[in-house]
């Protein structure tokens, strides 16, 4: 009797342990470890949830971050050697302009009602065209479907601060189809010229591909003034002219 009394004590513990156990570790199952859950390069958690064998059993469980694939830089680079000043674009909307840029492209879009903005296509640059120690907003950027049709054009505005606002100061017309292919992905300032890499049309070109291999350039006056410089494209010294254009109208 005692025997059988010692025993049921003995289970009696056994199983409270076992249960302590089983409430840290499992008791007996095979533990799989969580992985913690981090920021991703983005700055923000992608948690993924997945089936993991635990022991005999699958339970899901929050894996470890997965990255996201990296995009382009979010903010543009600044590189400078001796009087060059190079530029390598970012992707994203600087806050406290993207009101003032929102503005300009509901002005460009000219209320057409198939005209589309791919934010995507967007390449930003801050740089200081006056030489006053703030930097201006210049960027890149796409409109498509005017109409309803596939044509696309490509503008360059420039974004300037007058506390307490930010507002466009210039908006260039600097391709589309049928004319100059421009990402804007890289600026050069040298000797008070602004460039950016582009691709002219050949006579034999059709719209969709421009092959001749050029740049676009600005002349940097007085406060930072943007004027469009012709192109000579051949030693004949064709200018190619008619895109770059200021827009003073409300939809150019």
């Amino acid at each position: 009797m005692g025997f059988r009394e010692v025993a049921l004590g003995d289970r009696v513990r056994s199983a409270l342990f076992c249960l302590a156990l089983l409430a840290a570790s499992g008791c007996g199952l095979e533990a799989t470890e969580t992985a913690p859950v981090g920021p991703s390069e983005s700055g923000v958690a992608d948690a993924v949830v997945v089936d993991e064998p635990i022991g005999r059993d699958t339970r899901p469980f929050v894996a470890a971050t997965v990255p996201r694939e990296r995009a382009r830089a979010l903010l543009p680079r600044i590189a400078r050697d001796g009087a060059v000043t190079v530029s390598t674009s970012g992707s994203a909307t600087s806050d406290n302009v993207r009101s003032a840029h929102l503005r300009e492209v509901r002005r460009l879009e000219c209320r057409d009602q198939y005209v589309d903005y791919p934010e995507q296509f967007d390449h930003w640059h801050s740089i200081d065209l006056d030489g006053d120690g703030s930097d201006e907003q210049l960027v890149f950027f796409t409109l498509e479907g005017f109409g309803g049709g596939n044509n696309y054009v490509r503008y360059l505005v420039v974004y300037r601060h007058v506390a307490p606002v930010w507002f466009a100061a210039s908006t260039f017309l600097v391709g589309g189809k049928g004319s100059a292919g421009v990402t804007g992905a890289s600026l050069r300032l040298q000797d008070g010229v602004l460039y950016t890499e582009a691709m002219l049309p050949d006579d034999d070109d059709g719209t969709c591909c421009p092959s001749l291999e050029s740049e676009l350039a600005f002349d940097v006056g007085i406060g930072g003034i943007l004027t469009p410089k012709p192109i000579a494209l051949r030693e004949a010294g064709m200018a190619y002219r008619f895109f770059l254009l200021e827009f003073a109208s409300s939809c150019g």
